[in-house]
């Protein structure tokens, strides 16, 4: 089926007050509204979406939706964000599984609302770990090619790799 709307009150219906209005359209196949049962493609076009009072613009997002995982792509073309990602994020188990890989060649993180300094990113990201908090973070997360400027400082690396594993 096709769905469209625009100025949706998503945060009001979900009753989170982070999130704010969302305008989109796609096309959705497949079957179940819910986690335990969906199995859905889908293929649409976030005009935008509001989060932490930014209004994100221009949303590509093309995959599977197949309970609580998501594989595919999503692309972001905002005045304060442009990067593509490709991969998955699966939630059916107990500790999430982030297996992505992402090109970022542009983030204001102080007009996004995530810092009060000025600081941007860019760069190019490959992670595969699984974590629903920094405690108990296992895999590797990968940056490579990248700049972060602070201030008007830049601060340019080959890579930063990150890797936690059991032992015994």
């Amino acid at each position: 089926g096709n769905i469209a709307t625009d100025n949706f009150r998503l945060g009001e219906f979900l009753g989170d007050p982070k999130i704010g209005d969302v305008s989109l359209s796609g096309t959705v196949k497949g079957k179940g509204f819910n986690e335990k049962s969906r199995n859905t493609l889908i293929d649409g076009t976030i005009r935008y979406a509001d989060y932490n009072n930014y209004r994100y613009q221009n949303i590509a997002v093309k995959g599977r939706l197949d309970k609580r995982l998501f594989e595919g792509f999503a692309s972001i073309r905002d005045d304060n964000a442009e990067m593509e990602l490709n991969g998955v994020i699966d939630f059916n188990s107990k500790t999430p599984r982030f297996n992505l890989i992402a090109d970022v060649t542009k983030s204001d993180l102080r007009n996004l609302r995530f810092t009060r300094d000025s600081v941007t990113f860019r760069g190019k990201l490959n992670l595969d770990f699984t974590s629903n908090s920094i405690d108990n973070f296992l895999g590797t997360a990968r940056i490579t090619d990248a700049t972060i400027t602070r201030n008007g400082t830049q601060l340019p690396f080959d890579s930063l790799v990150v890797a936690a594993v059991n032992e015994n």
